[in-house]
């Protein structure tokens, strides 16, 4: 009898050493290289160009290294057709990088040639990424300029234009805001203060920033003292609570932000430990007339 236990105790043990092995994410350093091209046809800012290109470089390498992630998903289609609400479904299959980007282990290269009225961007990159063994959460969100509104979805501003952001997610959870400058500083949005994560739950459209929803919200307008000046907006999004970015040097005078490297090396430790960890980013153009 003592023997059947012991033999039961080993097997109890044997498979709790193995489980954390079986479940892990491959994290792996990456190479890639990958060009853009932008035409006179293609009315896109020299900044979006870069990033575009680099997030192609990047895309590239993950796949070269963890392959592709084919998914089929149900798409929800709100129209208005003559007056009457219609709502439709279909299934859409996308492919993509099974993996994430975690980090740059070496700032990016970038090139560029101008020819036959042409710009070619090429970039190569090296890093960290996380192989993908379950499905991203797909949430959805939009830039919305001086409206909560679909009708106000924009991405240009003009100085002193309320910022508003539409989101839903199908599975509950937490979110944080950013607003990276051109100066490459990082402004918190959302918590302000010592708030913890913003929670969302599944299913709801939220309007990030709309005061009359949420008092708790803080209202921002995008102002800039240049002629044009290019921001980053950026969502992070996890199905459990997590950590914000602490800052190593705080201004007594601008307490919500932080440097681009202490968001960088965040961001990159918070997705390489939690694989609900989602980061979504779009750029802003703010104009001063």
């Amino acid at each position: 009898m003592r023997y059947n236990q012991l033999l039961i105790i080993y097997i109890l043990l044997n498979l709790l050493s193995v489980a954390p092995s079986c479940l892990a994410q491959r994290i792996a350093k990456v190479h890639g290289q990958d060009t853009y091209t932008v035409t006179i046809d293609n009315p896109i800012s020299l900044m979006e160009a870069r990033d575009r290109c680099i997030n192609l470089a990047e895309a590239k390498a993950i796949v070269e290294r963890f392959g592709r992630l084919v998914t089929d998903i149900s798409v929800v289609s709100d129209a208005d057709i003559n007056g009457v609400s219609t709502t439709a479904y279909y299934d859409e299959i996308t492919s993509s990088a099974k993996g994430v980007w975690i980090k740059n282990t070496k700032e990016p290269e970038i090139s560029v040639i101008y020819s036959d009225n042409k710009l070619m961007f090429t970039a190569e990159v090296w890093g960290e990424a996380r192989e993908i063994v379950q499905a991203p959460v797909e949430f959805k969100w939009s830039i919305l300029c001086g409206g909560t509104t679909r009708s106000y979805a924009n991405k240009t501003f003009k100085n002193k234009d309320r910022l508003y952001i539409s989101f839903q997610t199908p599975k509950d959870g937490f979110i944080a805001v950013y607003l990276i400058e051109s100066s490459d500083e990082v402004n918190v949005l959302l918590p302000t203060g010592s708030n913890p994560p913003y929670r969302v739950e599944r299913g709801n459209n939220y309007v990030l920033f709309d005061t009359n929803l949420d008092n708790s919200f803080r209202p921002w307008s995008m102002t800039t003292n240049r002629p044009k000046e290019q921001n980053q907006i950026v969502i992070v999004f996890s199905t459990k609570p997590f950590d914000l970015c602490v800052a190593t040097r705080r201004d007594s005078r601008r307490p919500d932000l932080i440097s681009s490297h202490d968001f960088k090396n965040w961001v990159g430790n918070s997705m390489k430990y939690d694989p609900n960890f989602c980061v979504a980013k779009d750029v802003i153009t703010i104009i001063n007339e």
